[in-house]
């Protein structure tokens, strides 16, 4: 019987590329995750902590803050905490639910994201005036 390795090199490439070697569940989620964002205040950047709580459902605290760019000045610091929806790693909601702590004139914005691998996370600001987003996996000790 012949192995997989003896295949033709095209059927080979075809089955690799076809089935994905990650398999992303909620619980890649869990953990501290670190990036950026930019709204109209200009690039700031972000962390969320991730507590899978179900297997469709997890609960965390999202924090912003300025990073060292040209539009730091313009950037406060903020935290609450929000629920998600963990339908598919290509389909991750990120809902507000209340302050933390809430500086002068800053509203929430809801996120969409994926994952793009065990240590990468990107979505979109529920925002006309906001961008996209992207953000690591942190290693925890």
């Amino acid at each position: 019987m012949k192995s997989i390795f003896n295949c033709n090199p095209v059927i080979f490439l075809f089955l690799v590329t076809s089935f994905p070697l990650f398999c992303q569940s909620i619980e890649d989620l869990e953990g501290t995750w670190m990036g950026n964002y930019t709204c109209r205040q200009g690039e700031t950047g972000m962390r969320m902590r991730i507590q899978v709580q179900t297997d469709s459902s997890f609960v965390g605290t999202f924090e912003f803050f300025p990073i060292c760019t040209n539009y730091a000045s313009h950037v406060e610091i903020g935290k609450y905490y929000f629920t998600g929806k963990f339908n598919s790693s290509k389909s991750i909601s990120f809902d507000f639910n209340y302050w933390i702590f809430k500086p002068d004139g800053w509203t929430y914005v809801n996120k969409v994201g994926a994952l793009i691998d065990e240590e990468s996370l990107s979505g979109k600001l529920l925002d006309e005036d906001c961008g996209d987003f992207f953000m690591k996996k942190m290693i925890e000790y």
